[in-house]
């Protein structure tokens, strides 16, 4: 009888850091994909609330060249298979992603922001 208690309760207790690990993953984590960089795009992603810091890192394969802007963040022209990625102070609630193709470029890139 201890086992099946322990069990249940084992379960709970997963299901409790599951419940948590998700609940803090759609609160502070956000993603942009641009999957098509033969285009001028321009993505925002934005929290209810306001951080006080933000991690962030960009991974792209860029078949050509382009010019990537990470408000505030980063700013540079990028080619080739890259990432990057910061962190630091931010006390804004939204953070936006401009890719500016140069020329004939194609390829995808990714986003990652943890505030």
């Amino acid at each position: 009888m201890k086992t099946k208690s322990a069990i249940v309760i084992g379960a709970a207790l997963l299901l409790n850091v599951a419940v948590l690990m998700l609940y803090v993953r759609m609160r502070y984590h956000r993603t942009i994909v641009f999957s098509d960089l033969s285009v001028a795009q321009t993505q925002t992603v934005s929290v209810a609330f306001y951080p006080n810091s933000i991690r962030w890192q960009v991974k792209a394969d860029v078949i050509g060249t382009g010019s990537l802007v990470v408000s505030d963040q980063f700013s540079g022209t990028v080619s080739g298979r890259f990432a990057t990625n910061r962190s630091g102070d931010y006390y804004s609630s939204n953070v936006t992603v401009t890719f500016i193709p140069r020329g004939q470029t194609k390829g995808k890139l990714r986003a990652s922001f943890r505030f």
